[in-house]
């Protein structure tokens, strides 16, 4: 390695394997270039130069285009420049931007880790001559982004970006928020109608069994069942306009919550069927009262939704 002050070579060091070199070199201005060298023959070369005052800005792009998708994002990095168009690493100028076109300003830095400056702004002053402005397309297929910078005492900046027309990404249709009731108790079969209201104690583990959507019961002599569930209620289900859903529901049946009767499906034969949720307590009993049909297979057989009223 070789160092060099405006052209006056400060001699040549070898330098370790994955090692590095210095030199203590007493302060002139000017140019200062170092050179990597292997065999006598010049393999990189790297120069600093002491700058003048600053003059103008400099805008200088990650790449020259976005896609016009909404998403797409790019780094652009800002700088001060003298007059002979070196950096000016000791600029700490202010800078103001304005962007114009289908984009926005989505965030500004510029390394200092102890500024308070925000970071979701219009502006940011230089740190060692630097910052960065970062800008994203908005959703408008093609055209073009004009971004100016802005700083007292020197000349402006301003580049422009293409806006290239891009496919849309594949997606799917978002799903529709909805809380599925899985879990039940079963009352055993009865003769006569029970009691939708009927009290089941907290220590009866044996008359009562468990049961998971969907559960259809076999054709059996005695036609009726109690189906019992905990009912949970987000805010947006208990508001007065929230639904409830059996998409497939086999036999008469009626719809119990905390006492009151919500409805009541008349047809045995398999079909889907809803009830309106009143507002009212987070937490309630719903119970559904089904009378099969002889011969017939009765019970929930398809999914307990509850969706949100619009």
């Amino acid at each position: 390695m070789e160092l060099l002050l405006n052209g006056r070579s400060l001699g040549r060091r070898p330098v370790e394997r994955g090692g590095h070199v210095e030199w203590r070199v007493p302060y002139a201005p000017g140019r200062l270039e170092a050179v990597g060298l292997r065999g006598g023959r010049e393999l990189a070369r790297d120069t600093v130069e002491t700058s003048g005052e600053p003059v103008r800005l400099a805008l200088t792009p990650d790449r020259m285009a976005l896609a016009g998708d909404g998403l797409d994002a790019l780094p652009v990095t800002v700088s001060a420049l003298d007059a002979q168009g070196r950096a000016v690493p000791t600029a700490q100028l202010p800078v103001s931007f304005e962007l114009s076109g289908a984009g926005a300003i989505i965030g500004v830095g510029n390394g200092d880790a102890n500024s308070h400056e925000s970071e979701k702004a219009g502006a940011r002053r230089l740190y060692n001559g630097l910052a960065q402005v970062i800008l994203q397309s908005q959703r408008a297929g093609s055209g073009t982004l004009k971004l100016r910078a802005h700083a007292p005492g020197v000349q402006s900046a301003e580049i422009s970006l293409a806006l290239q027309a891009v496919p849309a990404r594949p997606a799917v249709p978002a799903a529709e928020p909805v809380t599925q009731l899985d879990y039940w108790r079963i009352s055993p079969p009865a003769a006569q109608r029970p009691d939708p209201n009927l009290v089941v104690p907290d220590n009866d583990m044996n008359s009562w069994g468990w049961g998971e959507v969907p559960m259809q019961q076999a054709p059996e002599a005695l036609p009726w069942r109690l189906y019992r569930t905990d009912l949970r209620l987000r805010a947006e289900h208990n508001n007065g306009r929230a639904q409830l859903l059996f998409q497939q529901l086999a036999g008469r049946a009626e719809v119990w919550l905390a006492g009151v009767k919500l409805g009541e499906k008349t047809s045995a034969a398999a079909a889907e069927f809803s009830v309106p949720i009143p507002q009212g307590a987070a937490q309630r009993q719903l119970t559904l009262l089904i009378e099969s049909q002889a011969a017939q297979p009765s019970g929930i057989r398809g999914r307990v939704v509850l969706k949100a009223g619009r």
